[in-house]
């Protein structure tokens, strides 16, 4: 419906050389966006996964040393 409004408007505009110009009022403001509650919650978690992945990686160095050891059976 909208487009159709906007195509009534703009198509007798161009047909006798008038000009159009069309403005938007949004604006968007970067630092005001990294103090939404959203953001703060989507960087949080952007934290957490790399501590869980240099966790992961800590504990696959860990089961690596200890697994020789126990498919052996030598425990010390």
């Amino acid at each position: 419906m909208l487009v159709a409004v906007v195509a009534l408007v703009v198509s007798p505009a161009l047909c006798f050389n008038m000009e159009v110009a069309m403005t938007s009022s949004l604006t968007f403001d970067a630092e005001a966006a990294k103090n939404r509650p959203v953001s703060k919650v989507i960087t949080l978690l952007k934290d957490m996964l790399k501590q869980l992945e240099k966790e992961a990686e800590e504990d696959e160095e860990i089961y690596d040393k200890s697994r020789p050891l126990s498919i052996s059976g030598n425990f010390p």
